[in-house]
């Protein structure tokens, strides 16, 4: 038997042994639980899944090893008697369908030798993986802990400062209650003063009546004539004149109150009117401070009605009772005629928001602090504009330009505090394409920021487009405005919006 064949010989020798229709079966059934294997690990999960670990994957692979491929491997890659393993095949041979065949069974062979060792040292690689897992879970821990331990002592940061809060809140509430008392105190004492000059000056009329009157009486006793003398007919005159005046005065008085009163009702209806176009059609409710409006607005119409503004004025906020500038009087003209015009009694100065400390011979005298404010044009919560405020400072921009630029400044709002600081300006202008140092930016904003916190709040915002639109500023950037930078053109709109 020859065993170093090569030719036709050897290919003879190849279809007889891959040709055979038991091998062939048996060849199938190898490969068919090969490339179910290799199906396996590629379409399902490894390791980490539900269907197997790297040991099944190795057992079965040694399985198929012990049932086929062993034997496979001994009949057709290493049998002398074929001579496969003696390579050196012809052009013929290398086209041969049996020596093909041959070929993909060997590499079938190395393939899952191959795989076995990947599988291995890929649960090798997992298994330091796991390790360094654990490791940074360690880590992490350790890493949670000291955040948990520095999260609670900023809570007691917090908590201080929230206490601290409350107690500034709850002194600047005692400090404006008392700025009102002494406010109300001086509109009450200016209304004493001018009560007591009143009294004086009616009680000096008096006296001086009391005393013709008893001139006349004297004057009539020392004549010895019971014949009214002329000076009395002509005071009779003179008091029925007089009352002829008083009458004509209520009437003329009632008429201006019916005049007030009739535009109290048109600016009730009005303000009643102008609240509709603030009604929030998600709440179903109107704005707060224009109900508010509308209820003040029917005390003050419903006192002038009654003529009881006096005591109307007791359930009114201050604001609407206090008046510091003098009024022009309208002459009534009255029935009789008045020889001279009565002097009127020069306004008491006020002294607003000072109080005196008195300590012995020491006298100090303080300013009551006045805490600026900037007014909220938007409800940050609820996205609403507030009616009566925009239109108290921005009635002159549409609401729907307000609502835009409200956007636009949340957008460029990076940390949402509700203002821009100088890098958010900064960003905002680059944006824009406008080229500004920062010391022109600081100065613009310093212009706009009234309440010295160095931001821009939404108020402060839009004082900033007004003055860029009318360029009205003291600033250079307000004066230059933003339509030229660097050789570019940006249009208003782009400004705006």
């Amino acid at each position: 038997m020859e065993f170093n064949v090569t030719g036709p010989e050897r290919q003879d020798r190849y279809h007889r042994l891959l040709f055979n229709r038991d091998n062939l079966k048996f060849l199938r059934q190898a490969i068919n639980e090969l490339l179910d294997i290799f199906h396996s690990v590629l379409e399902n999960d490894f390791e980490y899944g539900s269907y197997f670990s790297h040991i099944d994957i190795l057992n079965r692979l040694d399985e198929v090893e012990l049932n086929h491929w062993s034997d496979i491997r001994k009949r057709f890659i290493e049998d002398d008697f074929h001579g496969y393993k003696n390579e050196n095949f012809t052009d013929d041979e290398m086209k041969d369908p049996a020596k093909l065949m041959l070929d993909f069974i060997n590499h079938l062979c190395k393939m899952k030798e191959a795989i076995s060792i990947k599988i291995e040292q890929k649960h090798q690689e997992l298994i330091q993986a796991e390790e360094k897992v654990e490791e940074y879970r360690e880590k992490s821990q350790d890493v949670y802990q000291s955040m948990i331990e520095e999260r609670q002592k900023t809570s007691q940061k917090l908590l201080e400062a929230a206490r601290m809060q409350a107690k500034l809140d709850y002194t600047q509430s005692l400090l404006d209650e008392k700025s009102e008392k002494i406010a109300e105190l001086q509109r009450c004492s200016t209304a004493s003063l001018w009560e007591k000059e009143k009294e004086k000056i009616l009680k000096d009329a008096n006296d001086n009546i009391d005393d013709k009157m008893k001139l006349q009486k004297m004057k009539h006793e020392m004549t010895g004539t019971c014949r009214a003398p002329e000076d009395v007919d002509k005071l009779k005159r003179e008091i029925y004149m007089k009352d002829k005046d008083i009458s004509h005065l209520e009437c003329e008085l009632y008429e201006q109150q019916k005049l007030f009163v009739g535009m109290l009702a048109g600016l009730r209806t009005d303000i009643n009117i102008l609240s509709e176009k603030f009604y929030d059609e998600k709440s179903m409710q109107r704005d707060p401070q224009f109900v508010t409006l509308v209820k003040a607005a029917e005390k003050v119409f419903n006192g002038a009605s009654e003529g009881n503004l006096k005591q109307t004025k007791m359930l009114l906020p201050p604001h609407y009772t206090f008046h510091d500038k003098d009024v022009n009087l309208k002459r009534v003209r009255r029935l009789s005629r008045v020889s001279e015009l009565p002097k009127l009694i020069p306004p008491i100065e006020e002294v607003q928001n000072r109080t005196t400390i008195s300590n012995g011979n020491d006298r100090l005298q303080s300013s009551l602090p006045v805490v600026a404010e900037n007014p909220v044009i938007i409800d940050p919560k609820t996205g609403t504009l507030n009616g009566i405020i925009y239109l108290k400072y921005f009635s002159h921009m549409s609401r729907k330009f307000v609502l835009d630029h409200w956007t636009k400044f949340k957008d460029f709002d990076r940390n949402g505090d509700l203002s821009l600081d100088l890098e958010e300006v900064i960003i905002l202008l680059k944006d824009l394409h406008c080229d500004y140092t920062v010391d022109q930016i600081e100065e613009a904003m310093s212009e706009v920021d009234r309440d010295n916190n160095h931001c821009l709040d939404f108020y402060e915002y839009l004082l900033v487009v007004e003055k860029i639109n009318r360029k009205t500023g003291n600033a250079k950037l307000f004066k230059q405005g933003l339509s030229k930078q660097k050789n570019s053109e940006v249009s208003k709109t782009c400004v705006l919006q």
